[in-house]
Order: structure tokens, then C-alpha cells, then sequence
């Protein structure tokens, strides 16, 4: 149990774009901005297999890794 010092009726919920499961959840057009996921579950595959790059919020994954590998090298050069 991890949240053993607290009753059930003290554990809330939190809002579902913060554990946005892909391929469940949506973004409602008429309201992105309280949609919008702010984190993202890859329940099945992610982008980072060949055949899921594609996926939705792929190019979102793939875009931070880029920029985290171009962290990385800054730091080692």
C-alpha cells in the first residue's frame, strides 16, 4: 500500500489530462485547453517502436527526446 497514513476518503483524484491514456482519453476540440493532456500514458506501444512513430502525441515524445539528446551533447562537448 503506498498510501498507508491516509484514510480512503482522504485520497482524491486528479484531473485526467495529468495520466492521459492514449487511444482512451480525448482532446475535445471545443475545449483544448482543458483537455490538452499535460501527461502522457502510452498504454499499448509508444513511438518509440518503427511501427507506433506515428502514433498520437508520437511527434510530442519524439520532439523531447530530441531535445534531450541535444542537452546531453551540449554537456559532453
Amino acid at each position: 500500500m503506498v498510501f498507508q497514513w491516509l484514510e480512503d476518503h482522504e485520497i482524491g483524484s486528479i484531473p485526467f489530462v495529468w495520466n492521459f491514456l492514449v487511444g482512451h482519453n480525448k482532446v475535445k476540440e471545443n475545449d483544448p485547453s482543458s483537455t490538452f493532456p499535460k501527461a502522457i500514458h502510452y498504454t499499448l506501444r509508444g513511438p518509440w517502436f518503427d511501427a507506433w512513430k506515428d502514433c498520437e502525441f508520437g511527434e510530442l515524445r519524439l520532439n523531447e527526446l530530441e531535445e534531450y539528446k541535444k542537452e546531453v551533447n551540449k554537456t559532453e562537448n
